[in-house]
């Protein structure tokens, strides 16, 4: 599909990642509550379960997060492309955190910095508010 639609599935893999993630948070907050601790304890457990990969919140403050991916199933299947390709990832974790942060997603802008498909032993997320 990438091959066909290039950045268009690319962004279609964003978006539904971003739905996912934002009633994930939604979810995760009915059934354990508000402490940002325990979410996040349990989100990473769930994100595991899934077998996305393991993942890893390095930083997580208002408006400003960092969170790192070991085994990213969606960036294993292109190592080598020295591209980053984390979309449908990276959009689970800019939902989670854009309703967390209980800000517009016009609001809220991410990064790649380190991608295991380009190399790197991980993916690096950066998710802040504008």
């Amino acid at each position: 599909m990438r091959e066909k639609y290039g950045a268009g599935f690319e962004t279609i893999l964003y978006v539904i990642g971003f739905e996912i993630g934002y009633h994930a948070y939604e979810n995760h907050v009915k059934l354990l509550g508000n402490d940002i601790n325990v979410l996040l304890r349990a989100g990473t457990e769930f994100f595991q379960a899934l077998g996305y990969g393991v993942l890893e919140v390095v930083k997580f403050s208002y408006g400003n997060a960092i969170s790192r991916i070991y085994n990213n199933f969606e960036c294993e299947l292109f190592k080598g492309s020295e591209k980053s390709a984390s979309h449908f990832v990276r959009g689970l974790i800019v939902g989670w955190d854009t309703v967390a942060w209980n800000v517009d997603i016009n609001r809220v802008k991410s990064v790649e910095t380190k991608c295991i498909a380009k190399g790197d032993s991980y993916c690096e997320i950066h998710v802040t508010i504008d």
